[in-house]
């Protein structure tokens, strides 16, 4: 049994559940039936299979889920899974809730909420390896997109804190509300984990990836939005929450040299990687940019774009259904 052996699923197990893993669909998302028999089930073997990563991680054993999920090729569906549901949740949740505001039962959308956190969680665990980073393929991209409007909605994430106060929650709409932001902030958190193994392995990845993180989203700019103004800051004991200032980007080289001010002597001694990049913002102080060549790159479409084409006429029409017809179905 697999509590004998203080794992929670076998290796068979895990073979099986992952071979057999296939992406959802919106058409899984918005049906009474499949949320409710083949969408839980699927949920169910996803929450294993993290607790069973997460725990392999810890015990720093042989990491079978990773291998696995290496082994058949299966990774881009853990980012689809992320990303599928994420869609559902702004795309379509708002809508039900306009629908019905007090749902009878919310079970399902916690769900699908939570499945999002748990494909994140998941992938957090598992790509801290370089083989598991090579095993993304072209999938890197949508893993970049969702990355980085994750990290965005943490920095940003005041506002919505304001918007909900804890203690202030209530049932229904305000409860998933609340729930939705929560572990939107979560993922976000997790996200970061992410684009740094992504960052240290960036030579295996794509050169696609390489474009989508320094052209398309100025990762490192991010970065620094981060260090400058933390997300991670708890609230006090009063329920006060820390309000940053909001300061535009200060593009190329001078957002860059706000790293400088961190990098004293007592820290470069804790942490002597630290260096390198003191010498780099030193180099990059006194030289002329080079002047940057535009190879041809065929650039991939990222899944969630294809999804919302997909969906959109069903998405368009959410808005006109009855509250009568509250069981979600995609016809």
């Amino acid at each position: 049994m697999a509590a004998m052996t203080s794992d929670i699923l076998l290796p068979t197990e895990i073979e099986h559940f992952i071979e057999n893993l296939c992406p959802s669909t919106m058409e899984e998302l918005g049906s009474k039936k499949f949320v409710s028999e083949l969408w839980l089930e699927k949920h169910g073997r996803f929450q294993k299979l993290n607790q069973q990563a997460v725990l392999e991680a810890n015990k720093m054993k042989d990491e079978f889920v990773k291998n696995t999920f290496i082994l058949f090729e299966k990774i881009p569906v853990i980012i689809y899974e992320a990303i599928c549901t994420m869609l559902w949740s702004k795309n379509v949740l708002p809508e039900i809730l306009k629908i019905e505001p007090v749902p009878k039962n919310s079970f399902v959308a916690c769900s699908i909420l939570y499945h999002e956190a748990t494909a994140v969680g998941l992938l957090e665990a598992i790509l801290y390896h370089e083989e598991s980073c090579e095993a993304l393929g072209d999938s890197v991209i949508d893993l970049i997109d969702y990355c980085m409007n994750s990290v965005t909605y943490c920095i940003s994430r005041e506002k919505v804190m304001m918007d909900n106060p804890a203690g202030d929650i209530g049932k229904g709409e305000d409860y998933l509300i609340h729930e939705q932001n929560r572990l939107k902030f979560d993922n976000g958190i997790r996200s970061i984990v992410i684009l740094r193994c992504l960052g240290e392995y960036l030579d295996s990845l794509p050169l696609s990836a390489a474009s989508r993180i320094f052209e398309t989203n100025d990762l490192p700019l991010v970065f620094v939005e981060l260090v400058e103004n933390p997300p991670w800051y708890a609230k006090d004991k009063d329920g006060n929450i820390r309000l940053y200032k909001v300061v535009n980007y200060l593009f190329g080289k001078l957002g860059i040299f706000m790293l400088q001010r961190y990098l004293h002597d007592e820290l470069l001694d804790q942490l002597s990687p630290l260096v390198e990049l003191q010498r780099w913002l030193s180099h990059l102080a006194v030289s002329q940019p080079p002047v940057i060549s535009r190879p041809v790159i065929l650039e991939v479409v990222p899944e969630r774009e294809i999804v919302l084409f997909k969906y959109r006429i069903h998405l368009n029409a959410i808005d006109s259904m009855e509250p009568s017809g509250i069981d979600h179905r995609i016809d």
